[in-house]
């Protein structure tokens, strides 16, 4: 199986965040230090296999034209101004 590292770099790559490439998650011993050597192979083992689901779903959204209009749209940043709240409620009836 592929390393987490690995993963989580395509991943990232895949969504077009450099930050998350610049800045590597810890490792899986430092997020869970109270874990034995066999929880953690499996904790790296479940996180390799989430992360290789991810990727494997955005891929198929990403190779359909369609399903990626509505990923886009689903995913977009929406920065709502205090202007437009109070535009909002200034024609809100009681």
């Amino acid at each position: 199986m592929k390393s987490w590292w690995v993963l989580r770099s395509r991943y990232a790559a895949c969504m077009n965040d450099p930050l998350s490439i610049q800045h590597p998650a810890p490792p899986i011993s430092k997020v869970y230090p109270h874990f034995s050597e066999e929880e953690l192979t499996e904790a790296q083992d479940t996180l390799d296999r989430y992360l290789a689901l991810a990727v494997r779903i955005y891929e198929r959204v990403e190779a359909d034209p369609t399903a990626y209009a509505q990923f886009k749209t689903l995913t977009a940043s929406r920065r709502v101004t205090r202007l437009e709240e109070l535009k909002v409620e200034s024609f809100e009836q009681p």
